[in-house]
């Protein structure tokens, strides 16, 4: 029996492009898109006395802060308009929330315009920029010890 094939309509984005399927731009960005996202929303729903003292497994069993330390207390002090405690608390995560803020505007423009704003090799540029900062947070965070 020889195998049928089924075809598929593509998955349209409901109430945008009408029913048209998701355009390139969105379907490329749509794992840092949700990244930025949550980084952007979660904070504002969450409270701060119902984050975790310390959730980190790698402070708990070496003592010292990890890359990520910090960042979820930063991130909702940023969030929540408390810059200067998010700066000082981890550097990383006021950055985040703003490069965060950053992306979903530019993502806005591509998919509004259509076009790209920045290419596959400023993608791979911000990739490494992005391991830079993180390295770098880590050791600000170190000398602080």
């Amino acid at each position: 029996m020889p195998a049928t094939k089924i075809e598929t309509a593509p998955i349209p984005l409901i109430g945008i492009n009408d029913g048209r399927p998701l355009s390139p731009i969105v379907r490329e960005r749509a794992p840092f898109l949700c990244l930025a996202v949550l980084a952007v929303v979660v904070p504002h729903l969450i409270s701060l006395d119902r984050l975790p003292q310390n959730a980190c497994l790698f402070f708990g069993l070496t003592g010292i802060p990890c890359p990520f330390c910090g960042l979820t207390r930063s991130l909702w002090g940023a969030a929540n308009g408390h810059w200067l405690w998010s700066f000082t608390f981890a550097p990383l995560g006021g950055m985040v929330y703003l490069g965060s803020l950053l992306f979903l505007a530019i993502v806005a423009v591509e998919i509004v315009t259509g076009r790209r704003i920045f290419s596959v090799l400023s993608n791979r540029i911000a990739g490494r920029a992005v391991l830079a900062v993180l390295l770098l947070n880590w050791a600000v965070r170190l000398a602080a010890l």
